[in-house]
């Protein structure tokens, strides 16, 4: 599923999440501006300490799992452009949406010398 610039990627759990409590990420935004994609999604009920996000070949992987009277797993992989510096990449969470800062790489050009 396409939603902006960054790509959702379908997870091989999918079949698996028929039979087991598992949820994905329905509700999220993605947006650029100069400097950034920037991605949200809504994690009602989701502590920081439940939360895992990891960057894998160009592909962000988050994996979440409560830990209250109802346990429910999530997870979500997105596919990021080339562009994205995977390395200065931040997280925040906070009134339950989680914001993922991803700074773009910073062009980089120089003058060439004509002889």
């Amino acid at each position: 599923m396409k939603h902006g610039l960054l790509t959702s990627v379908p997870s091989l759990f999918d079949d698996f999440n028929q039979f087991f409590p598992t949820a994905s990420f329905d509700n999220y935004s993605m947006d650029e501006d100069t400097t950034s994609y920037n991605l949200s999604i809504d994690m009602p009920g989701i502590k920081k300490e439940d939360l895992k996000i990891e960057v894998k070949d160009r592909t962000i992987l988050i994996k979440a799992e409560s830990s209250g009277k109802k346990i429910r797993k999530y997870h979500r992989s997105f596919s990021m452009p080339n562009t994205v510096d995977i390395e200065q990449v931040e997280a925040d969470l906070s009134n339950g949406i989680l914001t993922l800062k991803m700074p773009k790489l910073a062009e980089k050009s120089r003058l060439i010398q004509i002889k």
